[in-house]
């Protein structure tokens, strides 16, 4: 389990009202009792967490170098175009999926 960072209340009703929805679910597709009572309750549940996120402030913008190193380099460059590694190709001109 994780250790680091803070156990917020929205964190953990996203993970239980999660763990409702899977568990109605194998209860459905199981055909055992109350399978479709757990699962709206789950899905209740997630519904209330998006709805009540959707309003959620955000603390501050997201370092996504951190997460994407190498866009760190080309970020600096914003001008100059980008080639691709074995095509003479410049990106623009890549259809990218």
């Amino acid at each position: 389990m994780a250790k680091e960072g803070n156990i917020t209340i929205t964190n953990m009703v996203y993970g239980l009202g999660a763990a409702i929805v899977i568990v109605g679910a194998l209860f459905k597709i199981q055909h055992w009792p109350f399978g479709s009572e757990i699962l709206t309750i789950g899905m209740i549940v997630e519904a209330g967490v998006f709805t009540y996120s959707a309003f959620e402030r955000v603390k501050g913008d997201l370092d996504w170098s951190l997460v994407y190193p190498r866009s760190k380099k080309h970020w600096s460059r914003p001008n100059q175009p980008r080639r691709c590694a074995k095509s003479s190709h410049s990106q623009s001109e890549i259809f990218w999926l």
